[in-house]
């Protein structure tokens, strides 16, 4: 975990160069992750693929 000095909170390591912080300091994917388990992202991509 780091300090975010803006937010006044630790937050946890950016899981992928493409995901952003949002209001609530939660990592958020670019794309809304699929219903379901069995899905990876893809930062290569920006996209989630099926876990194989």
């Amino acid at each position: 975990m780091t300090y975010d000095a803006q937010r006044d909170a630790f937050v946890l390591p950016q899981p992928f160069g493409s995901w952003v912080l949002d209001d609530s300091g939660d990592w958020q994917p670019p794309v809304p992750q699929p219903h379901g388990d069995g899905w990876v992202w893809d930062d290569a991509n920006r996209a989630w693929a099926r876990a194989e």
